[in-house]
C-alpha cells in the first residue's frame, strides 16, 4: 500500500505566476472615465445608471500619471443627502489567459461645513456576472492614499468584451449647515495578469517553483539539481510519485495539500 505523507499549509508568499506578463491601463480615450454633473438625491449604486459625460482630454491629463495635478468632484447639500460619482472603464479586450486583475485608485477627498463624518467618498468595483456594483472601500480622509484591489478573474470583473470598472460615490450630508464633500484622483489603473504557463514540468536545472493551483500530478521519478517550493496562488493539491531535490519548502497563502511515495533529498 502506497503510504502519502501529508501536508497542509498556510504561509505567506507573494509570487507573480510564471511567465506571466503584465500590462497596466491609464485613463484615455479607449479606457475612458465619465463623469456626472447633477447632483442626485439618489445616494445607492442605482446612481451609477445615470447618464454620464466622457472626461475631456484635460480631465484625462489629470489622473493618468501620479503627479498631483488631480481629478476632482464637489457635491454640496443645503438639506439632506445629495450624492455624484464618476467612473473608469479599461478596455481589456484581446488578452486571453487573463488570471488576476488589480484596480488602483490614488487619490483622496475633504469635507466642509456641518457633515462631518457622515459624508465621504466611497469606491466600488462592478461585477459584471451579477450586474451589480460592489462595495470596495472608502478613500482616505484630506491625505493623498494609493487604494489597491486584487481580485482573480473568476471574480467576474472583467466582461465578455474586456471592460474592467471601477468608480466613485461622494455622499454629502447636511447637518448644521451647508456641506460638501470633494473628491479627488490623481491616478486610476487597470493591471492584469495573463498568459502565465503550467507549472508542472521542470526546466531541467535548478530551482522548481509549483503553483498548488495547478494541481500537478507528477507521476514520473524526477530529481531536481536545485530547491522545489511551492506556492499557491489558489487553492490544490501537489502529487509527486517519485522526487529528489536539495530541500523542498512550502510556501503558501491558501490550503495546500502535497503527496510524497518516495521523496529524496541530496546534498
Amino acid at each position: 500500500m502506497k503510504k502519502y505523507l501529508v501536508f497542509i499549509v498556510f504561509l505567506l508568499l507573494l509570487a507573480i505566476p510564471i511567465n506571466a506578463t503584465v500590462v497596466i491601463f491609464l485613463p484615455n480615450v479607449t479606457n475612458y472615465a465619465k463623469q456626472n454633473t447633477t447632483a442626485t438625491t439618489d445616494c445607492t449604486v442605482a446612481i451609477f445608471n445615470s447618464v454620464l459625460n466622457n472626461f475631456t482630454d484635460a480631465n484625462y491629463n489629470t489622473v493618468n500619471v501620479s503627479d498631483n495635478s488631480r481629478y476632482s468632484q464637489t457635491v454640496s447639500s443645503t438639506s439632506g443627502a445629495k450624492c455624484n460619482f464618476y467612473t473608469f472603464m479599461f478596455n481589456a479586450s484581446g488578452y486571453t489567459g487573463i488570471t488576476e486583475v488589480n484596480i488602483t485608485h490614488e487619490g483622496y477627498y475633504i469635507t466642509t461645513g456641518g457633515g462631518g463624518d457622515l459624508s465621504w467618498a466611497e469606491l466600488y468595483w462592478y461585477n459584471v456576472t451579477s450586474g451589480a456594483w460592489q462595495d470596495w472601500t472608502t478613500t482616505n480622509y484630506d491625505s493623498e492614499t494609493t487604494i489597491t484591489k486584487s481580485l482573480p478573474a473568476s471574480t467576474n470583473i472583467i466582461a465578455t468584451n474586456g471592460a474592467i470598472q471601477f468608480g466613485l460615490i461622494l455622499n454629502a450630508i447636511r447637518m448644521v449647515s451647508t456641506t460638501s464633500v470633494t473628491s479627488y484622483t490623481d491616478l486610476a489603473t487597470a493591471k492584469i495578469t495573463y498568459g502565465a504557463t503550467n507549472t508542472c514540468t521542470y526546466s531541467g536545472s535548478g530551482n522548481w517553483n509549483i503553483d498548488c493551483k495547478d494541481n500537478c500530478d507528477i507521476s514520473s521519478a524526477t530529481t531536481v539539481t536545485g530547491n522545489i517550493t511551492i506556492y499557491s496562488t489558489g487553492t490544490g493539491s501537489v502529487k509527486f510519485s517519485s522526487i529528489t531535490a536539495k530541500r523542498i519548502s512550502m510556501n503558501a497563502t491558501n490550503s495546500c495539500i502535497v503527496y510524497y511515495t518516495n521523496r529524496k533529498v541530496i546534498a
